[in-house]
């Protein structure tokens, strides 16, 4: 597959230049699994650093951005219907 772009991609689930954006799949990703405290190299921090410009930030493959669009996704809408 050829690369992506991340930004829009990670834009339009919640990460922005200066973090999560409040109300989004990522604030909810984050509150669910790591409240304050994302441990470096996990997924959420690797996509964090992606949308504020870090490491990978140009594009990568597809598939590993669906995945993480969809789990991120997933766990919001879990933790949503059993909260």
């Amino acid at each position: 597959m050829a690369p992506i772009p991340l930004a829009p991609l990670l834009g339009a689930i919640g990460f922005s230049e200066i973090g999560p954006v409040a109300g989004s799949l990522a604030a909810g990703a984050q509150a669910a699994f790591y409240g304050g405290s994302v441990p470096a190299g996990s997924m959420f921090a690797g996509m964090q650093s992606a949308a504020m410009g870090g490491a990978g930030s140009a594009s990568v493959g597809a598939l590993p951005v669906v995945l993480g669009v969809v789990g991120v996704g997933a766990v919001v809408v879990a933790v949503k219907l059993f909260a």
